[in-house]
């Protein structure tokens, strides 16, 4: 058994920031990884553990020894027999992703973990970094799902965690870009007035960080109603040197209320990152 990696006879293993996918194992046990007979101790933090087969566990099984998991996915596995991802006895350290309960004992503390749910992997593929990975895909609920304290420094790439408001589960971390908006550039305060039924200009400040022509305009969004630009140009309005972009949304499509002190942009660059933080303060005007 152990068609990706077998732990037996009293061995110590301990595993971060890494990929078991797409192993499958002659024998009967531990598609991914098998961890036999006692004293022997497996380890994980950060790692993602999919796309692999077996007849019993297709992820992980445990047989005698002690499996422990933490900031980990085991999901999208298969087994003909028991267990499509884990078999026996796992030993959690808390925020895990286990797509599949059957046949499977989560011990230990539950604090953060996420049960019968899909990880929303993308493809094994080149994501950046050395060696391939399975990037989150959005809405994956893995995403900012991890625990700070103990999540790896950096990702299976060495990209810094965390990228959003905590760290991601699994060995890669989804990059996101941190992006500061002017609402109405020139112009304080920003008073949006509900009656008006013009447009409000709003500008993403480019940085050294961020290329504003690389966004995606078709997924920029405006205030509570995630209204969609009418209009979109790139100009340097505070002067930095950096190309901005100023996109333009009707007053009436924004969805601002009475009482509202702040309108937030989303969107993300056409590779697929998305920008985070965008808000800015506006005075809102219903008479």
């Amino acid at each position: 058994g152990g068609g990706g990696i077998l732990n037996a006879w009293g061995g110590h293993l301990t595993m971060v920031n890494s990929t078991l996918s797409g192993n499958s194992t002659p024998a009967d046990e531990g598609g991914g990884l098998l961890n036999s007979y006692e004293h022997t101790v497996a380890s994980l933090n950060n790692v993602t553990v999919t796309n692999n087969h077996a007849t019993h566990g297709g992820g992980l099984r445990t047989y005698l020894g002690t499996t422990t998991i933490k900031n980990t996915i085991v999901a999208g596995n298969t087994a003909t027999g028991f267990g499509p991802d884990c078999v026996w006895d796992v030993t959690s350290d808390g925020h895990n992703l286990i797509g599949d309960l059957t046949n499977c004992a989560i011990l230990g503390d539950p604090t953060g973990n996420v049960l019968g749910m899909s990880a929303n992997l993308g493809p094994l593929q080149n994501n950046g970094g050395p060696t391939d990975t399975h990037a989150l895909l959005s809405g994956s609920p893995a995403i900012n799902a991890g625990n700070n304290a103990t999540c790896e420094a950096v990702d299976q790439r060495g990209v810094a965690r965390p990228q959003g408001s905590a760290c991601d589960m699994g060995a890669l971390e989804k990059e996101m870009i941190s992006a500061t908006i002017d609402i109405k550039p020139g112009s304080d305060p920003n008073s949006i007035n509900l009656k008006n039924k013009g447009v409000v200009p709003v500008a993403l400040l480019g940085s050294a960080t961020l290329d504003a022509a690389t966004v995606d305009v078709g997924t920029l969004k405006f205030g509570p109603a995630g209204a969609s630009p009418v209009h979109v140009h790139l100009e340097d309005v505070n002067g930095d040197g950096f190309a901005d972009l100023v996109s333009h949304y009707r007053t009436q499509d924004i969805g601002l209320a009475a009482g509202d002190t702040q309108a937030c942009l989303s969107g993300q660059t056409v590779a697929g990152v998305p920008l985070v933080g965008g808000c800015d303060a506006v005075r809102v005007i219903s008479k």
